[in-house]
């Protein structure tokens, strides 16, 4: 191991001095590359899926947080003439393969509404991570700089793909069954925070937690600065 100052670089885990790092709850190798080779077969389906325009792995997997039984979180990029007809190709696909509810298909973006800063909220370093641990497979370079710009972020294009285009005659009558019936799932909901649809975006996040978040990464990271001990955001957080 290699000590600089007050961080502990441990394989690609980098530790605060104050915290112990072994009641962090590390996944073991054979976990790991299971839930990338999931992620390897699942990226090389979408990539030949007509309308979709780019999708990165995100939460737990690429933010490193993830546990021997987390699942394959995939953010996927649409085009817009086709949205929900992509969107119901992907998941009847992924059914037939039984690569869901392994692959959590949660967060749709349609390539002509790229800005997600209506989602963001004030001082929102959560989402700011979250943009930044993004690590592309597009059908363009430049969709992925325009994300980048619009997001103020530094996302990676790590793999290219040729777009194909999708037809999209059923597009109506698929956006408004697809539309009532996310509403109608989300009404069901008892903290439906995190949850957005509309046209350009479905996200499913029901389990957001940035409000806590946002403000225990500030307070802990105060605690850092003046030398004391701090916690990880789960042992911050009030038993059940």
């Amino acid at each position: 191991m290699t000590k600089l100052q007050k961080i502990t670089i441990e394989n690609e885990y980098f530790c605060l001095n104050q915290f112990d790092s072994a009641c962090l709850s590390k996944p073991n190798l054979k976990s790991r590359i299971k839930l990338y080779n999931i992620y390897n077969r699942a990226s090389f389906i979408l990539s030949l899926i007509p309308g979709v325009c780019a999708f990165s792995l995100c939460n737990s997997l690429a933010l490193k947080t993830f546990h021997d039984n987390s699942d394959v979180d995939i953010f996927v990029i649409l085009d817009h003439k086709s949205f929900f007809t992509t969107r119901l190709l992907i998941i009847l696909i992924f059914n037939i393969l039984r690569l869901r509810p392994k692959v959590c298909l949660s967060f749709f973006l349609s390539n002509k509404h790229l800005d997600l800063k209506n989602i963001s909220l004030d001082n929102d370093i959560y989402l700011s991570h979250w943009l930044n641990s993004l690590n592309f497979v597009s059908s363009s370079a430049d969709l992925i700089e325009n994300f980048k710009s619009v997001n103020s972020c530094s996302s990676n294009l790590v793999k290219t793909f040729r777009f194909k285009s999708m037809p999209s005659f059923l597009e109506n009558i698929l956006s408004s069954y697809q539309l009532k019936r996310a509403r109608k799932k989300q009404s069901q909901l008892a903290n439906s925070y995190g949850v957005v649809i509309d046209r350009h975006m479905l996200k499913f996040h029901h389990r957001d937690i940035r409000k806590s978040f946002n403000p225990q990464y500030l307070l802990q990271y105060d605690e850092f600065s003046q030398g004391n001990r701090v916690k990880t955001y789960q042992q911050s957080q009030p038993l059940e």
